[in-house]
C-alpha cells in the first residue's frame, strides 16, 4: 500500500501484471477501496485507507 504524503495527494502506479483481479482483491484486503470512477479497462483506481488514490495497471513497465 502506498504511504500517504503529508499535505497532498499521492499517486502511485503499481503493476498488476496478468492478474489484475487478484491484485485488486489483495489491495482491498489490505484496506484499499475501489474509486467510484474507473477511467480505463486496463487500470483500476483505488483509494488507500487515508483516501489517497493509486492505480493498478495490467501494463508491465518497460
Amino acid at each position: 500500500m502506498p504511504s500517504p504524503t503529508s499535505g497532498g495527494t499521492s499517486w502511485t502506479a503499481r503493476s498488476a501484471g496478468s492478474e489484475p483481479a487478484r491484485e485488486t482483491a489483495r489491495a482491498v484486503a489490505e484496506g484499499a477501496r475501489l474509486a467510484g470512477f474507473q477511467p480505463q479497462d486496463d487500470v483500476r483506481v483505488l483509494l488507500d485507507p487515508a483516501g489517497h488514490p493509486f492505480c493498478l495497471s495490467t501494463e508491465t513497465p518497460q
